[in-house]
Order: C-alpha cells, then sequence, then structure tokens
C-alpha cells in the first residue's frame, strides 16, 4: 500500500478497529445501501444488471459508507491496451475485470485519509468476495472520475494508477456520443495475468473531438428542422400544429429502431436521410434530390454506395419492420395478401427491366416488376416484405454482363411471378406471421398450382378471370365432395360448366345488398352473390369445392373470388374477408403518391430491394401519423 503520512498512521491506530465493511446479503441492508446511495452520491441508485457486489460499512453500528463493484466494461479503449490483450482475448477474459462503480462517504462521517483506508480494506475482502460468489479470481479493477466534481484523490492516495480518458460514449450496443469524457484508474490485484495472456502494454494517444458523424449529425438535425423540411404525407391526417412541429423528432426516433441493422454510424445518418427523403415534399424522390436537400455533405455518390453495395443488413431491417408492425396491426384473423406493382421504365440497364406487361401503363412495356406482400387486419394494413421478379430472359448467357453489373445473386435461378408468390407467403408463415386469410388477385387465383402451394391450415380469397368456368353445386345437395373423394359425384352438379360472367347474368343469381363497412362519406354498400362450385378443367370439375363470391362495385364492374373457406362459414365473415384483400392496393397507392415508391434511378439489385424496404417502413410510419393523429380517423379499405 501506498507510504502513510503520520496523521493517517494515528487514524488507523485510534479508529481502524472500529470499522466492520458488510457484504450485504439482506433485504434490510440492501433498502439501507438504496437509500444512502440514492440520497447522498451524485450518479444516484441506478439498477445494477450482471454480476454485482454491494457492501455497506459502519464504525461502531453506524453506517458511515457504502460502495459497489460490478463487472468491467466490455468495451473501454484505454484499458484493452493498457491491458495489450487481442479482443478474442478480452471477450475470454473480461469476466476477471471489476468495476468500482460506487464508492460513497457519508457526509456526517468525514476524516482525514478515510477514503484511502476503507478503499485499501474494501480491495483486500473483494478479491476472496467476488471468487467466493462468481467462482473467478477478480485480476483488475477499473473505476471512472468525473473530474467535473472530483479530482481522483481517492484513486491516487489508493496508489491507484490513472492511464486516460474515456471516449466520451454511452453504453450499449449502438455506442451514441454524450461528451461528457471521465478519467480512468485501474488497480492491478496481480501483476501475473499478463503471463496467461501473454500480451504486453500497447501505446494509447487518443483524440478527443468527436467523430465526423457526430457533426454530420447535427448538421442533419439542423436541415430537417428547418424551412427546408416540408413532410409530404397523406393530407387527410389532420395533424396539429406542435404534431407537425415534431414530426421531424418523430421520424428520426422511428428510424432509431433500426439503428442494429447498420455497421457504422455514418450509415444510419444515409437511412435517416433516405427515410426523411421519401417522406418529404420533393416533387422527385430519387437519390439525387434527397441526398442534395437532406444529406449533410449534399453526396450524393455518398447516398448512392449506401444503398447499392454498403455492407449492412437489409434482411434484418425488414425483420424488425414486420415484427414492430405486427405488434400493431397482428391479428390471427387477419390476412397476407399479395399483388405484382409494375413501374415503366425508360432505359435498360436496371435489373430485371424487360418489354413485359406493365400494369400502371396497361400495355406490353419496358418496365420492372414487383411482387409484395402486404397484411391487413381490422387494426390497419401495411407492407411486409418485397421480391424483384427477374424475366426469363435475363438467364441467358448474352445478359451475363449486366447482371454481373446489375448485382444479382450468383445463386439465383428464374421463377415465375407466382412462384415467388408462393414462397414470399410461406416465408412469412415460416417466420411466425399470423393470419387465418391469404389474399390474391386473379393472376394468382387463377393458377391451380399456387393455390396447391399454399399452406392447407389457411384460407385462401383469390381473385379469378371473368371467363373462369364453374361447375356449380345445386343449391339443396349435400356436400359429398370430401377432399378425399376422388371421383366426383357430379348429380350434385349442374350439368355443364359456366362461365362465371354468364353465371351473374342468370335470372336465378341471387343478389344481397350488404354492407362492407362505413366509410368517409357513409356506409359502403354492395350488391354480393355466394355459390358453392368447383372449377372447371378440361370441362370436368376438378379440385375441391370452393366458394364463389361476386361482387359488384360501384362503377358496375364485377369482380370474382374463389375461396376454400369451410361450406359452414358465415357470409359475413367471407363480407369481411373480401375487404381485407384490397388494402395492398392502397399500400401501393400511398407509397407511389407520398413515398416516391415508384420514382428510383436504382439500377442494382441491392437498391431496389432496399428502397422498397425504405417504402414499407415509410407506411409504417405513415400507418402510426395516421392512428396518433389529433383526428383519430378510422382506417377505411
Amino acid at each position: 500500500m501506498h507510504s502513510c503520512s503520520n496523521k493517517e498512521d494515528a487514524f488507523r491506530k485510534t479508529e481502524a478497529p472500529d470499522f466492520d465493511i458488510r457484504q450485504i446479503k439482506g433485504t434490510q441492508e440492501d433498502i439501507l445501501w438504496n437509500d444512502c446511495i440514492e440520497k447522498h452520491h451524485y450518479l444516484g441508485n441506478k439498477r445494477q444488471n450482471g454480476h454485482y457486489l454491494k457492501y455497506l460499512i459502519y464504525n461502531k453500528g453506524i453506517i458511515v459508507a457504502a460502495t459497489s463493484w460490478k463487472a468491467g466494461c466490455r468495451d473501454l479503449r484505454v484499458r484493452d491496451y493498457y491491458i495489450g490483450w487481442s479482443w478474442e482475448q478480452r471477450k475470454k477474459f473480461n469476466k476477471h475485470i471489476v468495476n468500482n462503480s460506487r464508492f460513497l462517504i457519508l457526509p456526517n462521517y468525514s476524516k482525514y485519509n478515510l477514503g484511502s483506508y476503507l478503499m485499501s480494506k474494501s480491495l483486500k475482502l473483494l478479491r476472496d468476495d467476488w471468487k467466493d460468489n462468481f467462482g473467478y479470481e477478480p485480476w483488475l479493477i477499473e473505476s471512472f472520475v468525473d473530474q467535473r466534481y472530483f479530482d481522483g484523490a481517492l484513486y491516487k492516495a489508493s496508489n491507484w494508477k490513472h492511464i486516460g480518458q474515456t471516449s466520451g460514449f454511452g453504453k450499449g450496443t449502438i455506442h451514441n456520443y454524450h461528451g461528457n469524457i471521465k478519467e480512468v484508474y485501474i488497480y492491478e490485484l496481480t501483476k501475473k495475468y499478463r503471463n496467461t495472456l501473454g500480451c504486453v502494454t500497447r501505446s494509447y494517444n487518443p483524440l478527443h473531438s468527436p467523430p465526423k458523424w457526430i457533426s454530420l449529425m447535427e448538421d442533419f438535425k439542423m436541415i430537417i428542422r428547418s424551412e427546408k423540411w416540408k413532410p409530404g404525407v397523406d393530407p387527410d391526417i389532420e395533424l396539429n400544429e406542435e404534431y407537425m412541429n415534431n414530426l421531424s423528432t418523430e421520424l428520426e426516433k422511428f428510424h432509431g429502431i433500426f439503428s442494429s441493422c447498420y455497421t457504422r454510424k455514418e450509415q444510419e445518418i444515409n437511412g435517416l436521410v433516405y427515410l426523411t427523403g421519401l417522406f418529404s415534399s420533393l416533387p422527385r424522390k430519387s437519390t439525387e434530390p434527397i441526398a442534395l436537400n437532406f444529406s449533410p455533405r449534399s453526396s450524393v455518390r455518398g447516398l448512392q454506395r449506401f444503398m447499392k453495395d454498403s455492407v449492412w443488413d437489409t434482411d434484418k431491417m425488414r425483420a424488425i419492420h414486420q415484427s414492430e408492425l405486427l405488434s400493431v396491426i397482428g391479428d390471427t384473423d387477419g390476412m397476407i395478401t399479395l399483388d405484382p406493382s409494375d413501374i415503366a421504365k425508360k432505359g435498360k440497364e436496371s435489373v430485371g427491366v424487360h418489354r413485359q406487361y406493365c400494369g400502371s401503363t396497361g400495355k406490353i412495356d419496358n418496365c420492372q416488376c414487383g411482387v409484395h406482400l402486404g397484411y391487413t387486419s381490422e387494426k390497419g394494413y401495411g407492407l411486409i416484405n418485397s421480391k424483384l421478379y427477374i424475366p426469363e430472359k435475363w438467364f441467358d448467357e448474352e445478359y451475363e454482363d449486366k447482371r454481373k453489373k446489375t448485382m444479382i445473386p450468383d445463386d439465383l435461378n428464374f421463377k415465375t411471378k407466382n412462384e415467388i408468390a408462393s414462397e414470399l407467403i410461406n416465408t412469412a408463415f415460416s417466420e411466425g406471421v399470423e393470419a387465418q386469410w391469404i389474399g390474391v388477385d386473379s393472376a394468382f387465383g387463377s393458377d391451380i398450382n399456387f393455390l396447391n402451394s399454399l399452406p392447407k391450415d389457411k384460407w385462401y380469397y383469390a381473385g379469378i378471370r371473368s371467363n373462369e368456368q364453374v361447375f356449380v353445386v345445386k343449391e339443396n345437395a349435400s356436400n359429398v365432395l370430401g377432399a378425399s373423394s376422388k371421383t366426383k359425384d357430379t348429380s350434385t352438379l349442374m350439368a355443364e360448366s359456366v362461365s362465371v360472367t354468364e353465371l351473374s347474368k342468370k335470372n336465378e343469381t341471387i343478389w344481397r345488398d350488404v354492407i362492407l363497412g362505413e366509410g368517409a362519406k357513409g356506409p359502403i354498400i354492395s350488391k354480393m352473390s355466394f355459390h358453392r362450385v368447383h372449377l372447371a378443367r378440361s370441362k370436368k370439375p376438378a379440385g375441391e369445392e370452393v366458394w364463389l363470391i361476386m361482387r359488384e362495385h360501384s362503377d358496375g364492374q364485377i369482380r370474382y373470388s374463389i375461396s376454400n373457406a369451410p361450406n359452414n362459414l358465415s357470409k359475413v365473415a367471407l363480407i369481411k374477408a373480401s375487404t381485407m384483400r384490397w388494402p395492398i392496393e392502397q399500400c401501393f397507392g400511398d407509397g407511389k403518391g407520398y413515398l416516391g415508391m415508384d420514382q428510383y434511378e436504382h439500377r442494382s439489385w441491392p437498391a431496389w430491394h432496399r428502397h422498397m424496404t425504405f417504402v414499407s417502413i415509410g407506411l409504417h410510419l405513415l400507418l402510426k401519423l395516421r392512428l396518433n393523429s389529433p383526428s383519430k380517423k378510422k382506417l377505411h379499405f
């Protein structure tokens, strides 16, 4: 121990025998310790995590001091350089580091050199107590001193070694820079640990200026809070002035739930810049105007690289988004919805571009086609996954250079849109998405192979084409065509098949006025007709008996759907299912109308999927704004 002054020698001889350092093991003493720290320590009493020990120190039965010790910091650069160990060694042996988290002498009991004396006694007890409680010997003790309040005299007097300063970052998976730099002191209980590790101290000379991303984030916050930032969100959302003023903060906070997806803080800033740009009122929401208006450096190239080939976890971002969205709108009676969305493109260099039918132009056109998976329940709706369709021609040898330039994965094989759709649906259920229904349009519903690929315990509500041929089950016939029947009893069916369009025009077809829900202008009323049918294939009944639902829309058009829902399912449930299939179209409308879903200029496979992921996240935030807006408007399908 350090050399003692005459006064300290006198103190030890006269006072020392009366000090009793007790390890806390009972509830009552724990309450006393908490009370002392909360009242008298500047850091207060915070929850202890991991391994820790707490002590109360008594003098003649009166509490005079309190200390606590916890597992050492996982990441402390100045200490790690002092020890000289490798990252792998730190991961294995960090348990031998102990942190002095609290050392308090009560204000009504202060004596000269008392602190250094109690510290010395405490360290001797700690060595054995830590090993007895947790099974391994402490090698080194660390502590931090905030020089705004203390000068470290206690540790200096106790022969602790000052090794440098912290870097000014807080704890957590993603370290946030707070700038409150503290002095680092260490006390080595043994010198032999370096022999075990085979390492030597490395020099460390940090420059305590904030990293570049700190100034970048501050610049970005100034931009997003300036007059330049005008959100282009749904005008039907009634947001009060206070909420509008706080929208930039809400955007930043919402994006923060995805921080673990990025490997560097600069990437997180770029992600927030991109999402801000999609949510803004920019007339064109492609990378260049987003970067020029919201990037702190106006770095178009930097934002392009972030979307194209920067290493960060898009799949994790999608998974977090899906989990967070379904925690709000998930319902066991919900519906997974699926629909393609085609986006016309002028050039020929973008990934997957080909002359094919384009839904947005209504003709054969140069376009990209994405297959999108949505989710709908009575609580809301959103997109949860997207996959770009790559035409079969792109897998020819002549397209090899394009595949490399657009970064299409080497192991990607050609799949039809319906195969991609089936894969997306089955992936969603394998990831734990809860839903009873699957809703698809006629491109999928008219494909028997696709319908057969769906999980057998789920009910589909699938659009079919107007020329689809069906055999109608006689109204009073019993349902004898069970799933196991290989030979159809055609006596229960109409003699000949009929197209669903012809069936809708028959005089005997019964139409019912049904209320689909409450719209913005009152009840939504539609005419619907329900039948039990078999689909016709090669002029013969095929597959199991299903529902045929015909619905006349306000424009006079009739749309046709089939469902494998049970025969005894109520018409009310079928009507409800019919309303849940269309919100994915609302997602496309919102995505293209407010979030630049179709305005990207990315050419690569990674950038396309990252853009669609950010659009899905934007729709997620848009839903939150709708649900939390002062008007409390109900979402209508």
